[in-house]
């Protein structure tokens, strides 16, 4: 176990760290860039959280939508995370988006992108790898992001790791 405080510093340590990576489709590693699932997985590891969830239990392509906003996971363990709302997320939390909403002629409603919560106040900030544009950091205050979000997931893996409930 790790304090909060102590794994919030060590997180934005990390997140400094890959501002600027390229993006590359299924990209894990800095020296060769992100895409947007293996930049999660790598700052959330390289700030301690050693198991946490790989690409293929954590896969947005695998989380999927349903018409009133409804999420729900494909192959992904439904006691391995909470799903808090947007109001209740936390530093190190993930954040979920349908890019459907943002770009119409895709037409599909599956979670297409996500991004890691670096700070709730005074806005929700967090880091995401975007094609173009690399590892940036952004605002759910942002219209377009503000718009596409779904939700957000807590894994608890990370909360064994802080020492927090996860409820289960």
């Amino acid at each position: 176990m790790i304090a909060r405080s102590e794994y919030e510093a060590r997180l934005h340590e990390e997140a400094a760290k890959v501002r600027g990576v390229k993006f590359l489709h299924n990209g894990r590693v800095p020296s060769q860039g992100f895409d947007c699932l293996g930049l999660v997985v790598w700052v959330q590891r390289a700030a301690g959280v050693s198991d946490f969830p790989d690409t293929e239990k954590f896969l947005p392509s695998n989380w999927h939508v349903h018409a009133q906003s409804e999420l729900y996971l494909e192959g992904v363990d439904p006691h391995s995370i909470t799903l808090p709302d947007m109001h209740d997320l936390r530093v190190g939390d993930c954040v979920l988006f349908r890019l459907g909403v943002l770009f119409p002629n895709t037409g599909s409603m599956r979670v297409q992108h996500i991004g890691l919560v670096i700070s709730t106040t005074p806005d929700l900030r967090f880091l995401q790898c975007l094609q173009g544009r690399g590892v940036v950091d952004s605002s759910l205050r942002e219209r377009s992001w503000a718009k596409c979000f779904v939700q957000g997931a807590r894994s608890h893996v990370l909360m064994r790791y802080l020492g927090e409930d996860s409820g289960q």
